[in-house]
């Protein structure tokens, strides 16, 4: 059963429904129902690629939430860092700074792992990148001896403090600069 629908439109809009109708070999009603057709039809179409599209897309991030899920602890296991990584990417580390329970086996680990180890009378021990050591090292004697005035970072700063307070280092004023003990 068909249903009747009555729009009233402005004259000139019915001048070029008419003229698009009468190109096509149709009535102006019948111009009308196609084109509700057509409009019906890409519509449904748009809806069916959007579904397919949100159906991609979820099964995409089931995927990626499923990849992303804690590790194993085998996965654990396998992405421990050496001591090398850790001292390498904070150049010095200050034995005081770390609770560790058997120290001497700690300081043999370091150094079976080419890390300078400083070992101090006084107890404390630096554990230091040998890299940032030798670049450090090379760099002393040009240090001023207020070392407040010197352009240092926070680690050879640290070093710094820590190689005066025990003595392997003192400042010679005849030479004006910095030697090892």
């Amino acid at each position: 059963m068909l249903k009747t629908i009555t729009i009233r439109v402005p004259d000139r809009t019915y001048e070029i429904l008419q003229s698009l109708a009468k190109e096509r070999g149709k009535e102006v009603e019948d111009f009308l129902v196609d084109l509700i057709h057509e409009y019906i039809k890409d519509q449904l179409q748009m809806v069916s690629l959007l579904e397919k599209r949100v159906s991609e897309l979820e099964s995409r991030v089931s995927r990626l939430e499923q990849e992303i899920k804690a590790p194993t602890r085998a996965e654990v296991r396998a992405k421990k860092v050496s001591m090398k990584d850790i001292i390498s990417e904070r150049k010095v580390q200050l034995l005081s700074e770390m609770r560790i329970r058997k120290p001497e086996s700690f300081i043999r680990k370091a150094r079976s792992e080419g890390i300078v180890v400083l070992e101090s009378e006084g107890g404390d021990v630096a554990f230091v990148d040998p890299g940032f050591w030798s670049v450090f090292k090379e760099k002393l004697p040009y240090i001023p001896r207020d070392i407040e005035e010197a352009d240092l970072s926070k680690e050879e700063r640290k070093l710094m403090n820590f190689l005066i307070q025990y003595g392997f280092i003192v400042w010679d004023s005849r030479k004006r600069k910095w030697r090892e003990v």
